[in-house]
């Protein structure tokens, strides 16, 4: 018996692998997206602004492991946030960055395990003398 695989079969095996690599890699994306979520948010305006948001989150079950920062509309430098947990223990990042319009941070580790999260203080100010403010955004994942 002679086999002489077929050059369509291998294409259609290649195509279905190639396929199936990027469902996977799509799949994965949405998952990872799908755990980010907005805490909450608050504005800044131009001079040291000190701002302090209360999350709506009942503790009832730890969700937060890691934190973002998000700055929308202006400019902005945040100098450190801190975090207030549901055991009323907090944690003090220095970020000390400048955030261009519509941009981001890293994601910073909270200490511990899967903390809940009550409360968010945030120091900084936007980086014009225009009357813009800056909408900042906290994210958790």
């Amino acid at each position: 018996m002679n086999f002489k695989p077929s050059v369509f079969s291998l294409k259609s095996l290649g195509s279905l692998s190639l396929a199936t690599v990027f469902l996977l890699t799509a799949l994965g994306s949405i998952s990872l997206a799908a755990r980010e979520r907005l805490l909450g948010q608050t504005r800044i305006s131009f001079g040291t602004d000190f701002d302090y948001l209360v999350i709506a989150n009942n503790c009832d079950r730890p969700s937060v492991s890691a934190m973002k920062i998000k700055v929308l509309k202006a400019p902005a430098e945040i100098n450190a946030i801190s975090i207030r947990y549901g055991n009323n223990k907090t944690e003090q990042l220095p970020v000390r960055k400048n955030f261009a319009k519509n941009s981001e941070s890293k994601w910073f580790d909270l200490k511990g395990d899967r903390r809940c999260v009550k409360a968010v203080a945030v120091v900084g100010k936007t980086k014009n003398q225009a009357s813009k403010e800056a909408l900042v955004q906290f994210y958790g994942r």
